[in-house]
């Protein structure tokens, strides 16, 4: 966003000017925004935030007071973004607990995580925890009478698997059961990340270290089902065909 050989950097006046370039205000407005529903909009407005910090860092490099001024308004910004995923999902953790270096990386990991990441790690969910517990939602769903319709006899024509026919058949109501039930944090992880996805493992540290103490699953999981009834039906449709094709990444 901005050119090295345009801003020559010399006094704390001018990391005050850079800095005011940002449109805090606007990004916070739209961060804020984006928390509250997160599939408003899949833009990742915090970038411009981390490039302009490492512009300012690669300026100031020998300048301790600098430099400590700039994370400082950075850091606010970040524990703004902590706060509000904290408070929306009931994370359970202290905000003061994150200092200046850490509030800026778990802020950047929250954002990542719960936000952008939100329709993937539903559908995902949803997906491998249906197809890891298979049995439990046959035995549940297995005398459930349905309507041969159009759908039933193409289901039937395609499924030779009773139990995979089972799921399929009534997969409206597999998705609706699952939204009561009580799922735990590490669970919902491991159901929805690879084991390597570097926020997944940060958040799961949180976990196992009594940092983030509260049940983020209940919140993010009501939220797509009391509003999202369009992309519920997605997320139906990528279900079934992952399940049909056995594409369970």
């Amino acid at each position: 966003m901005y050119d090295n050989d345009i801003y020559e950097l010399t006094s704390d006046l001018e990391i005050d000017t850079l800095l005011s370039d940002l449109p805090f205000d606007l990004i916070r407005e739209n961060v804020k925004e984006q928390i509250n529903d997160p599939l408003w909009s899949n833009v990742n407005y915090i970038n411009v935030i981390l490039e302009k910090r490492d512009l300012l860092r690669k300026q100031y490099d020998n300048n301790s007071d600098a430099l400590k001024s700039i994370d400082n308004q950075i850091y606010d910004f970040f524990r703004f973004i902590i706060t509000e995923i904290n408070d929306k999902f009931d994370l359970g953790i202290d905000v003061d607990d994150f200092e200046t270096e850490e509030a800026i990386e778990y802020g950047e990991i929250f954002y990542n995580f719960f936000i952008l990441r939100y329709k993937k790690n539903i559908s995902k969910f949803i997906t491998k925890f249906i197809v890891k517990n298979k049995k439990v939602f046959v035995e549940k769903f297995e005398n459930v009478e349905k309507k041969k319709d159009v759908t039933q006899i193409s289901l039937k024509k395609q499924i030779k698997n009773k139990d995979d026919l089972i799921i399929l058949s009534n997969l409206p109501e597999v998705i609706k059961f699952i939204f009561y039930l009580d799922i735990d944090n590490l669970d919902f992880i491991k159901y929805c990340c690879r084991d390597d996805l570097y926020e997944a493992i940060k958040i799961k540290d949180l976990i196992i270290t009594a940092r983030l103490t509260g049940n983020f699953v209940r919140e993010y999981m009501t939220l797509i089902k009391d509003k999202y009834d369009n992309i519920l039906d997605e997320i139906l449709t990528e279900v079934r065909y992952k399940i049909i094709k056995k594409i369970i990444d």
